[in-house]
Order: structure tokens, then sequence, then C-alpha cells
């Protein structure tokens, strides 16, 4: 699998390099890239008095720094087992030439750490990461939590059993990620939309819920067959409730380190319509998040 790790300013390298190690995919391949956002100089230094020389030795620094981070990763990288090649590019969307990176070279996932903002700006402006969760064609593994660095992975899976995330476990299986020691497949269902829908069905005879959890529940070891190659220990779980609520329980009872999800995207209106549990996990999760596109 070809991966495009993208490097922040420094900050995110222990999350993204432990995470990687932790997860060690197959046959893992690509570059780090870090894209330097030309932002307009500060207003001191268009002071008729600085010369266009200290200006260009201002952004020359910018990108020897730049350098300094890539080639730092680079190393963290490589002692982790991880041979990726680096990159600096420059760009005033750091997002945009990311995504275009990506397409160029043939990457199957993007990888990115989570930097927060206030959260006005996040909503109005939108991070890098955010943009990449709503536009990427790859999928996205966002890394957070830089104190938990060693050992193998309990992951939670959140499945809606759709034809689309069903296309998304493929991807998962390409990607073959050999860290991973217990996965909850978690689906969650509005338990109480089904307890009304009974109140008005006089001709229903059972237990509608329990029938629902009898159904998902075989989904659930339908995945878990399908998953098998992964290696690791499986637990099914069916919840009555909202999806949110029901991955952050699940988080915290099995204090897992990653929670996986498919998405097919949703543009900015179209998520202040709809909602997006997906884009709702990366902006707002405490936890590292992978979002599965179908190859």
């Amino acid at each position: 699998m070809r991966a495009l790790v993208s490097l922040g300013s420094g900050e995110d390298m222990l999350a993204l390099t432990g995470l990687l190690r932790r997860l060690a995919f197959s046959n893992l391949e690509g570059k780090i890239v870090r894209v330097l956002e030309r932002l307009p100089a500060p207003s001191f230094l268009s002071h008729p008095a600085i010369s266009e020389d200290v200006i260009e030795r201002y952004i020359k620094m910018q990108e020897i720094e730049a350098l300094e981070n890539l080639s730092d990763a680079q190393s963290r990288f490589v002692r982790s087992g991880m041979h990726l090649g680096k990159q600096l590019k420059q760009g005033m969307s750091p997002a945009n030439v990311i995504l275009e990176t990506a397409d160029e070279q043939g990457a199957d996932l993007i990888v990115t750490g989570s930097r927060d903002a206030p959260t006005f700006s996040k909503m109005i402006a939108g991070s890098v990461t955010r943009k990449l969760v709503s536009h990427a064609k790859q999928s996205l593994l966002v890394a957070r939590n830089l104190e938990q660095e060693e050992g193998p992975l309990k992951v939670v899976l959140a499945t809606d059993h759709s034809e689309y995330f069903s296309r998304c476990l493929d991807t998962l299986l390409y990607f073959a990620p050999k860290g991973i020691a217990e996965m909850t497949v978690l689906t969650a269902f509005p338990r109480a939309y089904f307890e009304q829908v009974v109140k008005y069905q006089d001709s229903f005879h059972g237990d509608l819920v329990a029938w629902m959890e009898t159904q998902l529940e075989a989904q659930n070891q339908k995945v878990i067959s399908r998953l098998g190659a992964l290696g690791c220990r499986f637990v099914s779980r069916v919840v009555g409730g909202h999806p949110e609520a029901a991955i952050e329980s699940a988080v915290a009872d099995t204090k897992a380190d990653l929670v996986i999800l498919g998405s097919q995207g949703h543009g900015f209106f179209e998520r202040l319509t709809t909602g997006s549990l997906t884009f709702d996990q990366v902006a707002q999760g405490k936890t590292s998040v992978m979002v599965l596109r179908s190859l």
C-alpha cells in the first residue's frame, strides 16, 4: 500500500510515527510531505526600510526549518522500520496541495495529525484535516494521543452494514494491518424509534427491538468472518442508541486506540443539513480515526 504522510510543523510527529508503527501495515511505502504555507510576510517586513534581501532570507529560514522537520521525521520512521521518501512542497492552501499530491502519487492512504483550533474558526474556515475528510478520494488516518506509542492496538470498527461500507472492508483487508490485537465491531440503531413504531402497529406481534438486535448481530458476525485474515480477537457489539454516543461508550469501555469508519465524503452545506458521523468523529473525537474509502 502507498501512503502520503502529511507532516505539520513537527508537533504531531510522535503521533504519526507511533500510530503507523503500531498498525504495522503490510508493504508500506510512500512519502512524508511537508507543505510550507505561503502566507504574506509579517507586516514589519513590508516596511520601506526593509530590503528584498531580508524578505528572501526570511523565506529561506522557513524552508530550512521545514526541511529539518522533514529529515527528523524521516529518521524517526526509519528507526521504526518504515522507509519513506520525503518531499517539501509549497502552496497557499496546504489541504489542496496534499490532495493534489496524493492523487499524483497514487496514494491509497493519507496520514495526518490533528491540531486543534478555535471552534468558530474550524466551522468557518476549516482545518486541513477537515478538508481532507470532506474531499480526499483516499482513505484517511488521523493520529491523536501522543502518549500512547507502544503495544498492540485496540480498535472500534463502527459499521452501518451498507453496501458502500462492505466495499470499504476490502480496503481494510488490502491495508492488512498486523498490529491490531482486538477489534470491536460496533453497530448502533435507533432503539427509541422502533419502540415507538410498535405502539402504532397493532398487527405486529413480537419484540421488534429484539428482532432488530438479532439481525444486526448476524450482520456483525458476517463482518467478523470477512476480517478474519487480520488475525486479531473480535468482539461484536450491538447498541440501541445514537451512533456517536455508542462509539464514545465503546471506546471508553474497551480503551480503544483507534476508531475505524467508512465515508463517501460530504460537502460543507450537506454536512450542515444532514450531518456526518464521520466528519464529527474526525473533528471532535478524542481518539485516532481511520476513515475508509472504497478502492
